[in-house]
């Protein structure tokens, strides 16, 4: 049997890691979230608006890989770096996937912070009939909060700045907002009554 080499296999665990991390996050969707990591435990707790911790139990994300001791002896650590995207491509899809599942869960309870586009609109007229589903919470100066897109298109972003620059757009979503402004004020109206 071989000796283990911890002071070789460390070095060469970690850039694996690193690699695969890089590769996974590099996808639109999972660029888009805030990373925290958490080397210990079994999930982690936050305060939510009804002041009850709500815990969240961390998923485990794993691709099944087959690494030969013949491409181990030709190719060196170059082996395990050259699986580096097909197992990013496998882990990123399972993410992904929980991501959206969750969202759909929150979008389907009716939270207000989160827009889930299921199929990317190629219009900005769809793009406005997604978010009339949605209330739109407005802050004391006007400005409206709009939900937090997600998605898997990588070109969607792009189509929106060229929706946002073009003038027949803003004066839509002008008026959309202007008519959403005036349903919020109407509900905060019927919510200050009834307090």
């Amino acid at each position: 049997m071989l000796p283990d080499f911890p002071s070789l296999k460390a070095p060469v665990i970690e850039a694996f890691t690193k690699e695969l991390r890089a590769a996974v996050n590099a996808r639109p969707l999972l660029r888009a979230l805030h990373r925290e990591y958490h080397p210990e435990g079994r999930g982690f707790s936050a305060m939510g608006e009804t002041d009850q911790a709500q815990v969240s139990r961390y998923r485990r994300v794993a691709m099944p890989a087959t690494l030969h001791a013949e491409e181990i002896i030709k190719d060196g650590s170059e082996a395990l770096l050259g699986k580096v995207n097909d197992l990013a491509a496998g882990m990123a899809e399972a993410i992904e996937k929980g991501i959206r599942e969750r969202l759909d869960k929150a979008a389907s309870e009716g939270s207000p912070g989160v827009h889930v586009l299921t199929q990317s609109p190629t219009t900005f007229d769809e793009y406005l009939e997604g978010l009339e589903k949605h209330e739109i919470p407005f802050d004391h100066e006007g400005r409206p909060h709009l939900p937090r897109l997600v998605h898997s298109d990588p070109s969607l972003e792009a189509r929106m700045r060229q929706w946002f620059e073009d003038d027949t757009c803003r004066t839509k979503m002008n008026a959309f907002l202007h008519r959403k402004k005036a349903q919020f004020d109407a509900r905060e109206s019927d919510r200050k009554l009834a307090d």
